[in-house]
């Protein structure tokens, strides 16, 4: 098994799931019998088909280029930074309420048994902020991932490269 080799799980890809259809089945209801007997009246239930993106179903940020991805990441990382760092007395009440009002930037992308899928790179490319964590209980497909990507794992001071995914070994089973 070499580094550019790719299985995918059931043939899936981040483009089919980037736009798909759903159907919703709002069950049948039973209505006691407006008579007063014991039977009871059916209204049959109905079926919609609704479209949406994969974005909007997980509640993530889907931007338009991968770079306005990184600015944002970016920034974000830079105020999580800010928000550790510790306040003096006078700016305690302050550093409280921003942590209070920034608990929703954190977009992490969990791939459980993530193989050596293209799925964090597609994620990655198709403007998803991150960062991508994926999992996988083999030392040796984490390894070779971490191979293919490299770029995506290093960042420092002059790179324009920022670190957004993260690869680890563990059996989430247990």
């Amino acid at each position: 098994m070499t580094s550019d080799m790719v299985n995918e799980w059931g043939g899936v890809d981040l483009m089919q799931l980037l736009t798909f259809r759903y159907q919703r089945v709002v069950p049948p209801l039973l209505l006691d019998n407006k008579e007063g007997g014991d039977d009871k009246e059916e209204i049959s239930s109905t079926t919609t088909t609704n479209t949406t993106t994969f974005a909007n179903w997980m509640d993530i940020t889907q931007l338009d280029t991968p770079e306005e991805a990184i600015q944002i990441y970016q920034r974000q990382r830079q105020q999580q930074h800010q928000q550790h760092e510790l306040p003096s007395d006078n700016q305690t009440t302050n550093h409280t309420n921003a942590n209070n009002n920034n608990n929703n930037n954190n977009e992490a992308i969990l791939i459980l048994g993530c193989g050596n899928s293209k799925l964090g790179e597609q994620f990655l490319i198709h403007s998803f902020i991150g960062p991508i964590l994926q999992l996988d209980i083999s030392s040796k497909v984490i390894q070779l991932m971490t191979q293919r990507y490299h770029n995506y794992l290093s960042s420092d001071e002059e790179s324009t490269v920022v670190k957004r995914m993260e690869f680890m070994v563990d059996d989430a089973s247990t």
